[in-house]
């Protein structure tokens, strides 16, 4: 995917933003893709926005990707925890 390629490319800078950017834009035009959310996910955790990392990890649950359902249980419990 190119997306992935680019996303790849842009963190090797930290571009977060950017690629947070990219990554919604994305999602605007395939809001069914999981795997986009799992990313955009994990940019969101790179830029230390726990919320928005655990929402796009859920939603990328939601829609069948397992590697994002190991993160989101993950985050979500330290997030929770006291």
């Amino acid at each position: 995917m190119a997306h992935e390629r680019l996303d790849y490319a842009l963190s090797k800078t930290a571009e977060w933003p950017r690629i947070a950017t990219m990554w919604g834009n994305y999602i605007a035009l395939h809001p069914e893709d999981g795997r986009a959310y799992d990313e955009r996910g994990g940019t969101f955790m790179q830029m230390r926005n726990f919320p928005a990392s655990l929402a796009d990890s859920q939603r990328g649950c939601e829609l069948g990707v397992s590697a994002a359902r190991a993160y989101a249980a993950r985050l979500g419990a330290s997030l929770h925890s006291p």
